[in-house]
């Protein structure tokens, strides 16, 4: 029985008293009710007052406290941002070691990009002390280090330098004792599920599906204690070709990318990274035995002592600077809900066969990154909706083939299209006649501007519209899309 119960205390009474009591109704018994209570709200006090020194644990009064020990003082209320939250982020900081760390890290809370910070007087030639000795930092810079070399003027720059002063009014130069380099990234990376490389030519291909160079992205690696500098593998980098080559492959591969030859994942041991720049009609550096990888164009070449693959299939991230287009990031909370089955659509199945199975209104929802070699035409009842999306987590293509997929419906109807990319032919509202659509939603899709692309990712044809609106009183919302040409009757609202 718990000792600051009522009944505990009461029973701690002489008899003679609880007997007397007994015969004046229990006021005692009352009075030890009320003891009891207070008891308890001192007892609790006692147990909390160690979880109390601790931001993690302690109650959200108790935050400030905290805070005050570690030189935090609060501002004005942050929409989102509890007290406690605010006080634990001082407290990380407070234990980074060195001024680098702190500022890193309070680069990322302040703009939510990924950041790196480089003391200057780091990178300084400057003589040795036998006290602070540093063997990795040479006076002078091996040329023939290509990595090295290849990182000068970046935020991985390694190099010696002489203090650069520049005009003291104007505080230039770069490399000084008392300055420090913020390095800051807004391209954000979204990863590219499996999805059939673009066959360029006999055993040479492209990331891309939809056949452009396209720069591979590195996927970050968690840094792995609160006192580590950012690293070139823990940020969303451009992959470098010195900087991924030789040793270091096996720190991107299959992490930042992955080569799937007729079902077979490639090792690091089978992959190369070489520069696949043009060279003529052909790529420069031809690969000899081993599968030759351009992260900076994004190319793929195969030896000539290995057959003729079936299928190349690639995963990849690319950059991107917002959730914008047809891509593998969250849209389910924009998703139509109905009551009426879904229809799914996997790899080797037929888009168009779902869209005739929901005439009537429903959802046709793509579950693969795929490419689909189908220009599918969309139907809706009247007073219905439809809906053709990718799955959330996918970013499905859809190859026209110089093709137009046309959108028709009934009166009052309305046709929904989200997280696909469309390209080789344009998307059309026609006016037959018998086309009454009400509403069409672009939400998270992407019609390939000129409809395709070039090696170089330029349009082929930019003056062509990639989207067509024939009909008039038709409403069409576009939502955080990329599209080309827009032509002629549209009435829209753009988000």
């Amino acid at each position: 029985m718990n000792s600051l119960s009522p009944e505990s205390l009461y029973n701690l009474l002489p008899e003679v008293y609880r007997r007397r009591d007994e015969e004046q109704g229990f006021p005692l018994k009352a009075l030890m009710e009320i003891l009891a209570e207070q008891a308890q709200i001192v007892r609790h006090d006692i147990d909390r007052l160690y979880d109390n020194q601790f931001i993690d644990t302690c109650d959200e009064w108790a935050a400030p406290y905290l805070g005050e020990l570690v030189g935090y003082r609060y501002g004005p209320e942050i929409p989102g941002l509890s007290r406690r939250a605010a006080a634990a982020n001082q407290i990380r900081l407070t234990r980074k070691r060195g001024v680098a760390l702190a500022l890193e890290q309070l680069a990322v809370d302040t703009t939510r990009w990924p950041a790196r910070v480089v003391e200057f007087f780091q990178q300084l030639a400057r003589p040795e002390h036998l006290s602070a000795l540093r063997p990795q930092h040479h006076y002078t810079l091996n040329v023939r280090d290509s990595d090295r070399c290849d990182a000068i003027g970046t935020a991985f720059d390694t190099a010696s330098y002489t203090m650069a002063t520049g005009r003291i009014s104007q505080g230039e130069g770069r490399h000084h004792f008392r300055n420090v380099g913020l390095f800051l990234w807004r391209l954000g990376h979204y990863r590219q599920s499996i999805v059939p490389a673009y066959r360029h030519a006999a055993r040479r291909y492209l990331f891309n599906p939809l056949g452009c160079n396209t720069p591979l992205f590195n996927q970050p690696i968690p840094e792995p204690d609160i006192n580590h500098l950012a690293r070139e593998e823990n940020l969303p980098v451009p992959l470098r070709r010195r900087g991924t080559a030789g040793a270091r492959l096996a720190t991107f591969s299959p992490h930042a990318f992955t080569v799937v030859i007729d079902g077979i994942l490639q090792t690091p041991d089978q992959l190369q990274i070489c520069n696949l720049s043009d060279d003529g009609p052909d790529w420069a550096h031809s690969p000899v035995n081993r599968i030759s990888v351009d992260p900076e164009l994004g190319r793929l070449s195969l030896p000539a002592s290995m057959p003729e693959p079936d299928d190349v299939e690639v995963t990849y991230h690319y950059g991107a600077c917002a959730d914008i287009g047809g891509g593998a990031y969250s849209r389910s909370e924009g998703f139509l809900v109905t009551s009426q089955p879904v229809q799914h659509v996997g790899h080797g199945d037929s888009i168009q066969t779902a869209l005739n199975m929901v005439k009537s209104g429903g959802v046709v929802e793509i579950v693969s990154s795929h490419l689909f070699n189908e220009s599918p035409d969309v139907e809706v009842d009247p007073d219905q909706t439809l809906s053709l999306r990718a799955a959330d987590g996918h970013r499905t293509f859809i190859q026209l083939d110089g093709d137009d997929m046309t959108l028709v419906g009934g009166q009052e109807s309305e046709i929904i299209l989200d997280g696909l990319v469309m390209t080789g032919g344009r998307l059309v509202v026609p006016d037959d006649g018998n086309n009454q659509l009400r509403r069409l939603v672009l939400r998270n899709v992407t019609l390939v501007p000129g409809q395709t692309l070039t090696l170089d990712g330029q349009s082929v044809s930019p003056t062509q519209p990639s989207l067509i609106v024939a009909l008039s009183n038709v409403n069409v919302e576009i939502e955080r899309s990329i599209l080309g040409a827009c032509a002629p009757r549209m009435v829209s609202r753009y988000r």
